[in-house]
């Protein structure tokens, strides 16, 4: 399978994911968790995309983020 075929692939995934992911990366079960004193996962997955990002740059916005669905 062609490298961009793979791209578009994992990115369709993310896309039809996206509904079923949504509250689990929502910014307000951080908060929540905050509040009551827990590190949730929501959290860690900001984390990992934050770091992912910083240090993988392109990988990451061309490959896992789902809004980076372009031609």
């Amino acid at each position: 399978m062609k490298r961009q075929n793979i791209r578009k692939l994992i990115l369709i995934s993310a896309m039809l994911m996206f509904p079923i992911t949504i509250y689990y990366l929502s910014p307000y079960v951080i908060i929540q968790g905050a509040i009551e004193g827990i590190i949730t996962g929501s959290f860690v997955v900001f984390l990992l995309m934050l770091i992912s990002s910083v240090f993988l740059g392109r990988l990451f916005c061309g490959y896992l983020c789902p809004a980076g669905m372009e031609k």
